[in-house]
């Protein structure tokens, strides 16, 4: 299936709309191409299991730097669509 027909692009099982185009962890890819999002070496579709967008638990020394962090809640990224 050709991408612009594809609703999760990456299979992470998180969807493009949700996903969108934003770079979260600044490597070059949006997010709805990158399998982690996030760059924390766990792939978004282990971290995500029911797609709402809402990525696992950060690794621990980013959990305690996690308060003043944009787009990090209690722990957790929210893949934002920036579309």
């Amino acid at each position: 299936m050709p991408d612009y027909a594809d609703t999760d692009s990456d299979a992470d099982g998180i969807s493009d709309a949700i996903e969108g185009a934003a770079d979260t962890d600044g490597d070059g890819s949006g997010d709805y191409l990158d399998s982690d999002s996030d760059a924390d070496g766990v792939d978004d579709r282990d971290e995500d299991r029911n797609g709402d967008g809402l990525l696992g638990l950060l690794p621990e020394p980013m959990r305690r730097a996690a308060p003043g962090m944009p787009g990090v809640e209690a722990g957790r990224v929210r893949v934002r669509s920036a579309m």
